[in-house]
């Protein structure tokens, strides 16, 4: 009985070799329509064939690349229909024809990515699943684009207007001018210099304090349980009223110093010197000012409840098998809080360090109703007050959009380093 072999044998190809060269073809397919249709219709095939081959293609095959190429190319095809769209703007002064192309390139560059998706599962079980999946995400994806995804976008259009002197006239449209006049101007890095000298006070002391405290309320006594709900209890407590609170100790006649007999003049949250006052020029620029402090010492307050709660349930997570051991080996307290206790806990550090960065960046309610207008010559005039006060007082929307999204730029960007630099030092073993 003679045998025939048939298929990719005769032709000395594997199927994955001959499925790898179809895809790689699909891939110049792609950029060959990236690169001749800059449009509509080519720009989304050179999406959908781009993210076809990328996902069919694995790491070190020929063809990846140009299905990068393809996809690059065909969301620049996009972006160009954008831009044109905007400069049409321009010169009729229709914001429709702006919105509606945008919100037609992102949906097709959003049905460019599903479908592609969908083709890459196995199976029409998983595909029906797939679509079923993603029509139940469809009402969230609805909220999220009429509430976040339309104002970021938003603020992006915003920028390109100024709006006049006379709040009768429409905006005028000034490009990336206002973008570099406003991220290059002193009152931005000014405003700039607090925000990070108010997360450098709030962040490392608000960690390290709800550490203590946490370290303190974790042991087996008797009643410890009070002092653990008094040590969470500012985590119920708003900012109004933290404010209140701090305004009032701090009032120069009727707060907590004047009954201690302690006189300033000006008073602390209106007091714009340095908390230490040097007569270096470029080191004294750097130190924070006493109203700015005082804020901070608020804030710190307020969240040391949230610092806390969170650092209470990393030491719960610790493991008492390793505790014993090390005590048994002869480590003694502070070795044991170095060595084990802290490693163990440096997930929920990075955590809360994390976080609190992102709540000390976006610090406003404490701002406003200790030290409004921006403090004592505009030292606690941090990112999000510059924002509310060219929007509440300037009536200067584009400005306000250029501040909203360099905050947010400085905000990714923070975060994105602390991921990269911090994360090394987290241990994740248990």
């Amino acid at each position: 009985m003679t045998v025939i072999e048939t298929g990719p044998a005769q032709t000395g190809e594997t199927p994955t070799e001959t499925r790898t060269r179809g895809i790689s073809r699909l891939a110049i397919a792609s950029l060959v329509l990236g690169v001749l249709w800059l449009y509509w219709v080519g720009s989304v095939l050179a999406l959908a064939l781009g993210y076809v081959a990328l996902k069919k293609i694995a790491k070190g095959q020929p063809g990846r690349g140009l299905a990068v190429a393809g996809i690059v190319l065909g969301w620049l095809g996009l972006g160009v229909l954008v831009l044109l769209a905007l400069s049409a703007e321009v010169r009729t002064g229709d914001a429709n024809v702006f919105w509606l192309t945008l919100l037609t390139v992102v949906l097709l560059g959003a049905i460019a990515y599903v479908f592609t998706l969908a083709s890459a599962l196995p199976g029409s079980v998983n595909l029906r699943e797939s679509g079923l999946a993603y029509l139940l995400l469809l009402p969230a994806f609805a909220i999220f684009a009429v509430f976040i995804f339309y104002p970021f976008f938003r603020n992006f259009h915003l920028g390109f207007f100024n709006a006049p002197i006379d709040p009768t006239l429409p905006p005028r449209h000034v490009g990336l001018s206002q973008y570099r006049d406003v991220l290059s101007s002193s009152d931005f890095l000014d405003s700039l210099r607090y925000t990070v000298q108010f997360a450098i006070i709030t962040v490392p002391i608000g960690i390290a304090l709800g550490l203590l405290l946490a370290v303190l309320a974790h042991q087996k006594l008797k009643g410890i349980g009070i002092y653990r709900t008094f040590f969470s209890s500012t985590v119920a407590t708003s900012v109004a009223v933290a404010s209140v609170i701090f305004g009032t100790l701090l009032n120069p006649q009727v707060g907590l110093l004047p009954w201690l007999g302690i006189k300033t003049d000006p008073s602390i949250l209106q007091n714009p010197s340095p908390i230490i006052d040097l007569n270096l020029p470029v080191i004294r620029s750097l130190i924070p000012s006493v109203a700015l402090v005082a804020v901070a010492v608020t804030t710190i307050w307020l969240n040391l409840g949230l610092s806390f709660i969170l650092m209470s349930a990393g030491l719960q997570s610790v493991p008492d098998e390793l505790l014993e051991a090390a005590e048994v080996d002869g480590a003694g307290a502070v070795s044991r809080f170095w060595h084990v206790t802290l490693p163990m806990l440096s997930p929920t550090i990075f955590f809360a360090f994390v976080v609190g960065s992102i709540f000390a960046f976006q610090t406003f309610g404490q701002i406003d109703l200790l030290t409004p207008r921006g403090g004592p010559e505009h030292t606690t005039n941090v990112l999000t007050y510059f924002i509310y006060d060219e929007l509440q007082f300037a009536k200067n929307d584009g400005k306000a959009a250029v501040l909203a999204i360099a905050l947010f730029s400085v905000t990714l960007l923070l975060t994105l380093a602390q991921f990269r630099f911090l994360e090394r030092r987290v241990s994740y073993e248990r």
